[in-house]
């Protein structure tokens, strides 16, 4: 079985994106985001009585299944990127500077949520870590690059 080459032995010197970088693709994936989940809003109010238990229990899980999938999803698909860093340039690669599997999307999504909780400390490590990744892609193996 072939051995995994590190990011570092490619011919193709990948460069690690740049923290503002990150910060505007996430900006721009959350006004998109933010769009979808008001027209899927919409929609459900129209359909179900707001504020019932039956709007909670089907919005809800479905709101947090919108925002995983679109970034698992994108960020394992060909483009190896959501369309906020598509838009920035940047894309999700593994350690070997391959595209990644949508359960290493899936893991790098929820860790993004560990990340957060730790007073953001986990994306904060992005700023000081020579390899600019933050919990999240470290956890999940994964960097982000031009």
């Amino acid at each position: 079985m072939q051995e995994e080459k590190s990011i570092f032995e490619l011919e193709e010197k990948l460069e690690y994106a740049d923290p503002g970088r990150r910060f505007l693709a996430y900006i721009i994936d959350s006004i998109i985001l933010a769009v979808v989940q008001g027209i899927c809003e919409f929609i459900f109010k129209q359909l179900l009585e707001e504020g019932s238990i039956t709007y909670f229990v089907i919005y809800i899980p479905f709101v947090l299944a919108l925002n995983w999938l679109y970034f698992a999803y994108l960020e394992s698909s060909p483009t190896q990127a959501t369309l906020g860093k598509k838009a920035m340039n940047i894309r999700v690669v593994s350690t070997s500077g391959e595209r990644i599997s949508f359960k290493r999307a899936t893991i790098r999504y929820f860790a993004k949520i560990l990340s957060a909780i730790i007073l953001l400390i986990g994306f904060i490590m992005i700023l000081f870590d020579k390899d600019k990744q933050g919990l999240h892609d470290k956890l999940a193996n994964t960097y982000v690059v031009y």
